[in-house]
């Protein structure tokens, strides 16, 4: 099933008490905007966690060098613009820890799918 909707807050107010109400029910673990839209995203089926598991072994394998570290589900670029969960990221343990440093979780990974 395809479904795409696109309006705006200020058409349909109550789209904002329906996104609080995901937010307080932990259903938006998956949800991103881009560019200021909101995007309400479905967990991964188990096809896709099989991937991605696959995926996440083999990187952990080739990355001998431990100032990186692959993850699944990270938060990357969070603002009011833009704020992105994509299923695998390998980042750099430097930069995450100058980030934390600034007290700040805006750091984005080095690669990302």
């Amino acid at each position: 099933m395809t479904m795409m909707v696109q309006t705006s807050t200020d058409e349909v107010p109550e789209l904002l008490a329906r996104i609080e109400q995901r937010r307080a029910n932990g259903l938006d673990r998956y949800d991103e905007w881009w560019e200021g839209v909101y995007r309400i995203v479905t967990g991964p089926s188990r096809e896709h966690q099989r991937l991605l598991v696959a995926m996440l072994k083999l990187l952990e394998a080739r990355l001998v060098d431990s100032s990186w570290e692959v993850l699944p589900d990270i938060n990357v670029g969070v603002d009011k613009e833009d704020a992105r969960v994509p299923d695998l990221a390998v980042t750099s343990l430097s930069q995450h820890l100058a980030a934390q440093g600034r007290q700040e979780d805006r750091c984005g990974p080095d690669v990302g799918a």
